[in-house]
């Protein structure tokens, strides 16, 4: 692939944006699904853009999806596409074409499969599931005799508890009783990968609402002035912005390195790498959402000023599926079984 063609799908997502004229759709405190933007990605084949065309996508790889998972982030569109196209990846190896109803994951679960009379059965919770009521199926990790397995169950059959994050988006609490799933994947493998993709595929949401954190801050401090002068000629304000763009450098050089690595294959090398990329993108969060509302001031914080659909999803999205410090911890366990610091930094293996 080439770095026109990368373009050509980021421009045909901002077309589709303008187009759809997405808005900040709320009900009752959340936010609603964009179906118009919808049926636009869908129709330009951008939904499951990285979805085998056997199982219903348009086959492609998954820098393509980073770019259309960036953008969307950037324009902090109201669609579950991230969910949508992992349950998507995660059945498609299994089942011959993957549901055209909306699908979501959840990796936060206590979800146990037990036999019943001869059938699998599964019981037990997912947490914080983002848009699962605009889905038909959930796809989440759960325990089994063989293992971890992953299972995709209806969410009609759930006891579904409504919550939602600091922006507003969907992220309810679902309760399985002895519910027969649609699908079970016995495949460690596959667990591995949901909990990769998640984290790398959040990451990437978070970088778009970063960079247009930032475009609106340096649009903001330019148009501002004060004194007789724009903000921006401010050596503190300089100061400010250069520290939120070097924290976006360094979650988009890490992004970069690790959907680089994710493409070769799953594993716990790969896990890491997502793991170290959620980090850095957490980070980031934190200084840009903390610095554009500085610079801001007080208009930064009303619902007229669309500064707040980035920051206030930077900030929720710091606590999807693991913490910053739920990550370090976990990347910390794994660095010794990949040979150590040195070795996992630098990729090599000492002589010794």
């Amino acid at each position: 692939m080439s770095d026109q063609e990368l373009t050509q799908i980021a421009h045909t997502v901002d077309a589709i944006v303008t187009r759809a004229a997405a808005t900040d759709l709320r009900e009752g405190g959340e936010r609603q699904v964009d179906h118009t933007a919808l049926k636009l990605l869908t129709e330009a084949g951008l939904r499951r853009v990285a979805v085998t065309e056997a199982a219903g996508g348009s086959d492609g790889e998954l820098p393509h999806l980073a770019v259309v998972l960036k953008r969307l982030g950037y324009h902090a569109v109201n669609i579950a596409l991230l969910e949508d196209h992992l349950a998507a990846e995660l059945l498609a190896p299994h089942t011959a074409v993957a549901p055209e109803d909306m699908l979501t994951v959840s990796s936060r679960s206590d979800l146990i499969v037990a036999q019943v009379d001869g059938h699998a059965v599964v019981s037990g919770s997912c947490w914080h599931v983002p848009w699962s009521r605009t889905a038909s199926l959930v796809v989440a990790p759960a325990k089994s005799d063989a293992g971890q397995v992953l299972v995709a169950l209806p969410t009609a059959e759930a006891a579904i508890t409504p919550h939602h994050n600091v922006a507003g988006e969907p992220r309810d609490h679902l309760t399985f009783n002895a519910v027969a799933p649609v699908a079970e994947v016995n495949d460690s493998g596959s667990v591995m990968k949901l909990r990769s993709r998640v984290l790398l595929y959040r990451a990437l949401t978070m970088l778009g609402a970063g960079e247009r954190a930032l475009d609106l801050t340096i649009t903001h401090v330019t148009d501002r002035t004060q004194f007789g002068s724009p903000l921006s000629r401010r050596q503190v304000v300089q100061h400010y912005i250069a520290e939120m763009f070097g924290a976006l450098t360094a979650a988009r050089a890490a992004c970069d390195a690790a959907v680089s690595a994710l493409a070769g294959g799953t594993g716990p090398t790969t896990l890491a790498t997502s793991l170290a990329t959620r980090i850095e993108a957490d980070r980031m969060a934190s200084v840009v959402a903390r610095l554009s509302h500085q610079l801001h001031g007080a208009i930064g914080f009303t619902q007229e000023h669309p500064l707040h659909l980035s920051t206030t999803r930077l900030t929720a999205w710091r606590q999807d599926d693991l913490s910053e410090t739920a990550c370090a911890l976990e990347l910390s366990r794994l660095v010794p079984d990949l040979g150590g610091p040195w070795d996992t930094l630098t990729a090599r293996r000492l002589q010794m």
